[in-house]
């Protein structure tokens, strides 16, 4: 009787191969997931209609809410292809809103991480914010109200008769709702 060959033991093989699948399958689904979560995030399924800003006025620079420890540079955002831009490190202006100090819905929006808008979550109404323009000029606001609502609801980013801030970010499972807060100017003393 003739001895048999047996084949050599490709686990190993099977096993490295696997492994290898499962990392690729896992970095494309990363990367498919992040790419989504970073062209929704702070999105909305509407582009607002730009604000009229007057030559003496200008876009906010900073925004500071004390009661929640937010205080943050501004920098400018827009709106490319129904994608809202949202910088990584800072809170951003909608360009085509309103300026502090004038007529119209003054839109703040950010990140929903620890060091930008997390916070955002515990403002209350009657909480303060402040919105600094270039030469350090300060507009306050009084929160009004806050509230959760979908992208679909184009409500907080429309145009306003009066002076209005609304700042908002994402909230819940996979930042499918925006955190929307509503504060009116606060008449100097």
């Amino acid at each position: 009787m003739k001895p048999q060959k047996h084949a050599p033991n490709s686990w190993p093989a099977r096993t490295v191969v696997w492994g290898l699948l499962f990392i690729a399958v896992g970095l494309g689904g990363y990367y498919l997931y992040n790419t989504a979560y970073n062209r929704a995030i702070v999105s909305f399924k509407i582009e607002p209609p730009p604000a009229i800003h007057p030559q003496d006025a200008s876009a906010p620079t900073a925004i500071a809410i004390p009661s929640v420890g937010i205080d943050l540079p501004v920098e400018p955002g827009v709106i490319n292809r129904g994608i809202w831009s949202v910088s990584e490190f800072y809170a951003n202006h909608l360009k085509t809103s309103a300026y502090p100090g004038t007529k119209g819905n003054i839109i703040i929006y950010g990140h929903d991480k620890t060091e930008i808008f997390a916070n955002l979550l515990n403002i209350q109404p009657g909480d303060r914010l402040v919105l600094t323009t270039p030469g350090d000029t300060t507009y306050a606001y009084e929160v009004e109200a806050t509230y959760t609502t979908t992208p679909d609801d184009p409500t907080p980013v429309l145009s306003t008769d009066t002076e209005t801030v609304t700042v908002y970010t994402c909230t819940g499972l996979f930042n499918e709702k925006r955190f929307i807060v509503r504060a009116r100017p606060i008449a100097p003393d």
